[in-house]
């Protein structure tokens, strides 16, 4: 018996309740619904059988959804559309290494050292002196003496003697500082190197790439559910 999808879904309007179709698509199952009866109208199905044409449409979906599920999801990648090279490189990087450096350096220092010293010497010298003076006469035929004047004369004084100078004391000269050796320096890197490239790069012309992405824009993911349908469940005579 001829029949289409019109018919058919006229005759059990719960054909359909077992398609399987992406989630990401339920709210537009009506509408692919409508578009497949359009598709379909006037060309006759394989299975004219209500109950069975809806088991196997139910069973056929269920195969086909994550096809078409994944199909779905590359119409919603974000990219820049005359890009032809956006990625990342990343590098894990562990460095280690060991840097030496030698060090050999003389010094020479020179300094003149000069110290003066001034000073005062001062000698004072106190002295006191008294002479005393008898006048004695001897009477005659007498030896002893018999005082008859005495002068008694004190005498005292400083004296000072002072000297003034200075005492210099030089020295020149250098010194000299040799150092030597080898200084041992340890580094590590460690940590990710992100290296990001993006734009053109010039392979492909811009242009080129416009035009393929206006292919990109016109696949339906419905219209390629209802091809799928038309070419498993139409017979393809007219």
């Amino acid at each position: 018996m001829w029949m289409d999808m019109i018919a058919l879904y006229k005759f059990d309007n719960t054909i359909f309740d077992g398609f399987h179709i992406p989630e990401a698509l339920q709210d537009m199952k009506d509408v692919l619904i409508d578009n497949l009866l359009m598709e379909t109208a006037e060309r006759e199905i394989i299975y004219p059988d209500a109950p069975f044409m809806k088991m196997a449409i139910e069973r056929w979906s269920k195969k086909e959804v994550d096809v078409w599920t994944a199909l779905y999801e590359t119409t919603q990648y974000e990219y820049n559309p005359i890009w032809n090279v956006d990625g990342k490189v990343v590098e894990d990087r562990d460095l280690k290494g060991t840097d030496y450096r030698t060090d050999d350096h003389d010094t020479t220092r020179t300094h003149t050292d000069t110290i003066t010293r001034t000073h005062t010497d001062t000698i004072t010298t106190t002295h006191g002196l008294t002479v005393t003076t008898d006048d004695s006469t001897y009477g005659y035929n007498s030896s002893t003496p018999a005082p008859v004047d005495k002068e008694v004369a004190a005498q005292s004084g400083t004296s000072s003697d002072a000297h003034t100078g200075n005492i210099t004391d030089a020295h020149t000269g250098s010194i000299s500082d040799k150092d030597s050796g080898t200084v041992k320096h340890d580094t590590s890197d460690s940590g990710k190197v992100t290296t990001t490239r993006t734009g053109n790069i010039g392979v492909t012309s811009t242009q080129s790439l416009i035009q393929e992405q206006r292919e990109v824009v016109k696949l339906n993911v419905l219209d390629v559910i209802i091809e799928d349908f038309i070419s498993r469940f139409i017979l393809k005579v007219y």
